[in-house]
């Protein structure tokens, strides 16, 4: 049986405040490539203590956002750390609801304040290793350089540890402060191309110094494909299906992508499979969410992007295991999922993009997708 502890902290100093006791249905959801979230119910009137600390050890002064944060920690590792985004008083009920999102939530309020334009001749150091000064930019130290860049800013430390890592993939890539996009945004246009990247930010004890002071660490994981685990979830044997849900209402052969206007007329990147337009019959897509693209390259592969996750309709199905199951995968892993009940015949491998733990149930949630890839849909 694992030993879980649920933490309230300081956002500004990442110091631990108390520990919450009495706590009701947490939940722990991580997802690929965005902030994760979790929640817990605590009690909150006058009869527990709260107005004195004498039961807690905090009071409402410590709940006040954005200072406060949420950490999880499973056997004395941190499992999810970030900032209190939302609480519900339930007076009918004396329950307080806490619900946090983990840090890179915070890059949704961060902007850039200086332009940036990645070229071979721009590569220099500390922005890149001394032995690629002039060569280039491989796309995790872009990522880097923006991350360095919010933290530079004042009050901007968030106390993540962000090292040189590398992915292999070179990028040319123009930002300017009028484009106004996120820290939040940018990061994730990066990791989103074709052979871009998968990331999270994982919390854990600073110095490995339990209960004093709280940092993250940006990793990327590339091939973004994910693990090949060899993990086989069969419906009925080792997890069950909530539902299964088939959507084709997406399907595409073709695909548009707006970029940055041009006078009065848009430049747009283009990408379609003309033999399954033949095979069946014409269905396209416009991509809206990147108008700030520079380079026609890069709009085709947003494009492509598009049409390869909409090239098929999609088998997607709900699940639910013990969550004992949870420690055999890492988000963005690989599986193979079967289901053989009457309409329903499925046989494919998906990716694992969130899942919520719910260690009172003692049950794990499992939200999955087809595998994208420059070839197709996996």
């Amino acid at each position: 049986m694992s030993n879980w502890r649920y933490l309230l902290f300081d956002m500004k100093y990442f110091s631990i405040i108390a520990e919450l006791s009495e706590v009701g249905d947490p939940e722990i959801t991580e997802t690929i490539n965005t902030s994760g979230s979790a929640k817990v119910s605590i009690p909150f009137g006058p009869a527990f203590g709260f107005v004195d600390q004498t039961v807690y050890g905090f009071s409402y002064v410590d709940l006040k956002m954005p200072r406060a944060g949420l950490a999880i920690e499973k056997d004395g590792t941190l499992d999810f750390a970030g900032p209190i985004n939302l609480q519900t008083a339930n007076f009918d009920t004396g329950i307080l609801d806490l619900n946090a999102n983990g840090i890179y939530e915070i890059m949704k309020r961060r902007v850039p304040t200086t332009s940036h334009h990645f070229i071979p001749a721009s590569a220099s150091v500390p922005y890149v290793p001394a032995a690629y000064v002039g060569i280039g930019w491989d796309q995790a130290w872009i990522a880097k350089l923006y991350i360095d860049m919010m933290q530079q800013q004042d009050g901007g430390y968030l106390n993540i540890v962000n090292d040189f890592q590398t992915t292999g993939i070179f990028r040319t890539h123009q930002s300017f402060v009028t484009d106004l996009k996120t820290f939040y945004d940018i990061i994730g246009d990066r990791a989103g191309l074709i052979n871009g990247f998968d990331f999270k930010f994982t919390p854990r004890w600073k110095d490995g110094i339990r209960n004093q002071e709280i940092e993250w660490i940006f990793e990327i994981f590339y091939p973004p494909e994910g693990r090949e685990t060899g993990l086989l979830f069969e419906l009925g044997s080792n997890v069950d299906f909530g539902s299964l849900q088939s959507n084709g209402s997406e399907i595409v052969f073709g695909s548009y992508s707006v970029m940055e206007n041009s006078g009065n007329s848009a430049n747009i990147g283009f990408d379609e499979d003309a033999a399954a337009r033949a095979a069946d019959y014409r269905l396209e897509w416009v991509d809206r969410d990147h108008t700030d693209v520079k380079d026609v390259n890069t709009a085709d592969l947003y494009a492509l992007i598009a049409r390869l996750r909409r090239s098929k309709q999609s088998d997607i199905p709900s699940i639910v295991a013990p969550i004992a199951l949870a420690d055999e995968f890492i988000i963005g892993d690989q599986v193979r999922i079967k289901a053989s009940w009457g309409l329903v015949q499925l046989d494919s491998m998906f990716r694992i993009m969130n899942f919520t733990l719910k260690p009172k149930e003692g049950t794990v949630s499992i939200n999955v997708a087809p595998i994208v890839t420059a070839s197709g849909v996996g």
